[in-house]
């Protein structure tokens, strides 16, 4: 079946002009509660062990995006460094190298990638790097004004949308600059009404022709056109009901953690728009409960994946097409990784389906292993 980019979670095309805001807009009510389980449309499950003999990667996933076969992961909190892979996970090469030198890094805080090169944002020395997306080889290098930027996107025509997670105060939220790095007087500003200290990093993702922006406790996505950003915006409200956040709670992590919000970066798969939810518990705990969880307009259906809180306590029974941590979407699959060893074991011994034997052996090694789900897109 061929995919189209519909919107999903009934969304609303908004004309705006680079001197105007994202005006609010009501969205259809997600019923979470009555969402079917995520493994039903899992066709099948293939699993991936990044191949990488000098261990530049470790850890957990930070951002994932893929061209082709190609697929590029940074490991920002551990090893600050950034690698390219096969879809089948062999090793090709690493982006640049840390350090103070010529065409090095110091803090690389987020990359994104376009046909042609690959773009490095380096607060520390107040650079956006460029190498080519094919060999990973230097290219240039861009001086940027002094502002800071936790992530960011490119758009066709050269302009850039950068997203600073700060209060509204002290300017936080989402800006577009052109190809100088000049700021435009279009923004998505934080508000006191989406503005979180524990804001994701990760703010923005991409399709072929679309760049998705969303951050921590939001509710709300929006869908740009990756031509310009004078072209219409969508925006995708998530009403969560009473479990809508309240008060101080977002600065809270622990009242947080008693609401419904959105929790992750936001993607687009063909007819689907994908990403996590924080999910109350009647316990509230004292950490976060989230599930990955995907909506399809054309159908308004929802699939959650199961909690893994409520896996371990055997509240649910564990899906044997069970999805780990969400990482992104390469081509047509939807991508998580097996957090680690001892969790993969956790889930088996309640009746999960076994990895390969293979995978298992490098699994328990502390090798990075990559699961790839195909879907059934009736």
């Amino acid at each position: 079946m061929k995919l189209h980019l519909p919107y999903y979670l009934i969304a609303t095309a908004l004309m705006i002009s680079c001197s105007q805001s994202v005006d609010d807009t009501t969205a259809e009510t997600i019923n979470f509660e009555q969402a079917k389980p995520l493994a039903e449309i899992i066709d099948s499950t293939r699993f991936v062990v990044l191949g990488d003999e000098k261990h530049t990667f470790s850890g957990r996933i930070d951002k994932l995006m893929a061209k082709g076969d190609t697929i590029f992961i940074s490991d920002i909190p551990n090893t600050n460094s950034l690698n390219a892979y096969r879809t089948n996970g062999d090793f090709l090469f690493q982006v640049g190298r840390k350090g103070r030198g010529p065409n090095e890094y110091i803090e690389m805080s987020s990359f994104t990638i376009d046909d042609k090169n690959i773009y490095c944002l380096d607060n520390g020395k107040q650079l956006l790097v460029t190498y080519d997306i094919n060999t990973g080889q230097y290219i240039s290098e861009q001086k940027i004004p002094a502002f800071y930027a936790a992530d960011f996107a490119k758009f066709d025509d050269g302009s850039f949308l950068f997203y600073y997670g700060d209060t509204p105060q002290n300017g936080g939220g989402a800006f577009i600059t052109n190809d100088k790095f000049e700021k435009t007087n279009y923004t998505l500003p934080t508000t006191d009404e989406n503005y979180c200290e524990l804001s994701t990093i990760n703010a923005f993702t991409q399709t072929a022709d679309k760049i998705v922006y969303t951050t921590y406790a939001n509710d709300s996505i929006y869908i740009f056109d990756r031509k310009s950003p004078s072209l219409p915006v969508t925006k995708i409200a998530l009403d969560f009901g009473k479990h809508h956040i309240k008060g101080d709670a977002r600065s809270n992590s622990e009242e947080l953690s008693s609401y419904m919000h959105s929790s992750g970066a936001a993607y687009l798969y063909g007819d689907l728009l994908i990403s996590d939810v924080n999910i109350p518990t009647q316990q509230q705990a004292d950490y976060f409960m989230y599930g990955s969880y995907l909506y399809n307009m054309d159908t308004e259906m929802v699939y959650l994946n199961a909690r893994m809180e409520d896996v371990l306590s055997s509240t649910v029974p564990v899906p044997d097409n069970y999805v780990f941590w969400f990482a992104g979407v390469v081509g047509d699959e939807i991508v998580s990784q097996i957090e680690s060893y001892d969790r993969y074991q956790e889930l088996v011994k309640l009746g999960m389906k076994r990895a390969p034997e293979n995978i298992e052996q490098q699994l328990e090694k502390g090798e990075p292993i990559l699961v790839f789900h195909r879907l059934i897109m009736n």
